[in-house]
C-alpha cells in the first residue's frame, strides 16, 4: 500500500489539493517523531572466548613444549616465504601425540594448536574408524594443512593404525586391493597434521608411535591450580564464585578440568534455581548432594568399589570379583575408568594378587575424614 493511501489521501488528487490551498491537519501526536534520549550502550555479554596458551593453567612443561613447537612452526613458514627453505612440510605443523588421563585438557590443547596455525580442526574418534576403508575415506577428505584430531587413538585396530602411519610418513594412501584384481598405485595425500589423544600410548603400534614428532604428556592439576582455573571459568561465564566454593569444586574434581567444569555447571544451576547471586560453599554441597557425590567427589560406583575392599577386611580382592559386584562392569572399564582416580587419590593399591584399601582409604571410609586434612 502506498504511504499516502495509508493516510487516506489518494495520490492522484494530492497535487490538486495542494494547488487549491487545502490546509492539511497537523500530524497526530502518535505519528510525530519523538526525540530519542541518549541511552548508555548495553553491557557486553560475559566473555567465553576460546582460550589460548596464556589461559592454560597447570601442565607448564606441556604448555612450554607446545609453545616452542608453534614458534618453530612460524619460523619454518617465514623461511619458506623468504626462500631459505623449500621443505614440503614446512607449512604443516608436526604430528603430535597428547598423552594423559581423561579430562586433562587434550581436546582444548588440540583446538588451541589448530587456531594458532590458522587451520580447521577435523575431529574423529578412534572407535568411529573401525576399518581401513573408513580411515581411507576420512583421509581422502583432508585438504592441505588440515589438522586432524583423533581422540582415543589407541582404540584404532591394527590395520587402521597401519593405514595412518603410512599416511603420516609418506603422505600416501595404500589402496585396498581385492583378490584377482590388478594392484593399484598408492594415492597421494596432501600434507596434514595428525594430533592424537590417548590415555594409553602403549597400546599404539610402535610404527605409529614413532611417526609422532612430538609426544606431550599431561598430568592432573593440583587443587590450587584447578581452583584458580575454575574461578577464571566462572568469571568468563559471568558468575560470582567464592574462594571457598572454588576450592570445594577443585577438591571434588580429581585433578581434571573436565570434571571441574561439569561440577561448576551444576552449581550454577543450583544457584540459578534458588535465585542466589553467587555460588557459595553451601551451594556446592547442595549440588553434590543432588548429584550423589561425596566429599571427595566420588560417585556411587566408586564408593561401591571401595566398599567391596572394605568388607574384605584387608585381604586382596581380584579385579574380576570387584567387576562382578559393580553391575557386571567389564574388567577393562573398571581398570581403565574407575581405578585410575582411586589410585591417584591414594585410596587403593594394586597388587599382583588383587586390590586392597590403603590406610588413607580405610580411614576415609570409616571416619569420613578427607585425606590430606
Amino acid at each position: 500500500m502506498d504511504g499516502l493511501d495509508y493516510l487516506g489521501v489518494h495520490y492522484a488528487s494530492f497535487h490538486a489539493m495542494l494547488a487549491a490551498g487545502v490546509d492539511f491537519p497537523p500530524p497526530t501526536p502518535d505519528l510525530e517523531a519523538t526525540p530519542k534520549t541518549e541511552e548508555p550502550p548495553p553491557e557486553p555479554p560475559p566473555s567465553d572466548s576460546p582460550p589460548g596458551l596464556d589461559d592454560v593453567i597447570g601442565n607448564a612443561p606441556a604448555v612450554l613444549e607446545i609453545r616452542t613447537a608453534l614458534d618453530a612452526h612460524r619460523e619454518r613458514i617465514a623461511a619458506v616465504g623468504d626462500g631459505r627453505t623449500k621443505e614440503a612440510r614446512a607449512n604443516v605443523f608436526p604430528h603430535t601425540l597428547l598423552c594423559g588421563p581423561s579430562g586433562t585438557g587434550k581436546t582444548m590443547l588440540a583446538e588451541i594448536i589448530a587456531r594458532e596455525v590458522g587451520r580447521p580442526l577435523r575431529v574423529a574418534m578412534g572407535q568411529s574408524l573401525p576399518n581401513p576403508a573408513r580411515a581411507a575415506d576420512f583421509l581422502l577428505s583432508l585438504k592441505t594443512g588440515d589438522v586432524l584430531f583423533l581422540d582415543e587413538v589407541h582404540q584404532l585396530k591394527g590395520p587402521v593404525q597401519e593405514t595412518f602411519y603410512r599416511a603420516m610418513e609418506g603422505r600416501v594412501l595404500m589402496p585396498i586391493d581385492k583378490p584377482g584384481q590388478p594392484v593399484r598405485a598408492p594415492l597421494p595425500l596432501p600434507p596434514f597434521t595428525l594430533i592424537g589423544a590417548t590415555t594409553d600410548e602403549w597400546r599404539l603400534m610402535e610404527p605409529l608411535l614413532q611417526r609422532f614428532e612430538y609426544r606431550i604428556r599431561l598430568d592432573r592439576m593440583t587443587t590450587e591450580e584447578l581452583s584458580k582455573a575454575i574461578s577464571q571459568r566462572a568469571e568468563r561465564r559471568g558468575s560470582v564464585l567464592t574462594d571457598e566454593a572454588a576450592g570445594m569444586i577443585a577438591q571434588r574434581a580429581h585433578g581434571t578440568p573436565r570434571l571441574a567444569v561439569m561440577l561448576l555447571a551444576r552449581c550454577m544451576d543450583v544457584a540459578l534455581a534458588g535465585k542466589a547471586t553467587r555460588v557459595t560453599g553451601l551451594i556446592v554441597e547442595r549440588a553434590c548432594e543432588i548429584s550423589r557425590l561425596d566429599a571427595l567427589g566420588l560417585d556411587s560406583v566408586e564408593r561401591r568399589y571401595l566398599s567391596v575392599l572394605l568388607h574384605a577386611n584387608g585381604k586382596p580382592v581380584r579385579l574380576n570379583v570387584i567387576a562382578s559386584q559393580l553391575d557386571q562392569l567389564s574388567r577393562r572399564t573398571v581398570e581403565g575408568r574407575v581405578e585410575p582416580t582411586l589410585i591417584w587419590m591414594g585410596l587403593i593399591e594394586k597388587r599382583p594378587d588383587g586390590r586392597i584399601l590403603t590406610a588413607e582409604g580405610r580411614r576415609y571410609l570409616t571416619t569420613g575424614i578427607v585425606p590430606g586434612k
